[in-house]
């Protein structure tokens, strides 16, 4: 058995996701510049970013209204400070 404390390493794995994130963020953009400068994805690409942008929103608050309602009324101010 290890004695490590298992939450000593949470922080860590945080941080690795953050920077993870931040890395992904970074090979998106690039890659939607080259997209878009290149022209040969451009159709598709356009296509899965209106996706992105219109479905994305809808789709988190769908699911905060669906998972939300389980736990009871909400406050309106509860309701629109949730994602």
């Amino acid at each position: 058995m290890s004695d490590a404390d298992p939450s000593s390493s949470a922080p860590t794995s945080r941080s690795r996701l953050g920077w993870a994130g931040v890395a992904l963020g970074i090979a998106y953009g690039l890659f939607a510049r080259w997209a878009f400068g290149t022209h040969q994805f451009e159709d598709l690409f356009a296509v899965m970013s209106l996706a992105f942008i219109c479905g994305v929103p809808f789709a988190l608050g769908f699911l905060t209204v669906a998972l939300g309602d389980r736990e009871g009324t909400w406050t309106w101010g509860r309701r629109l400070a949730q994602p």
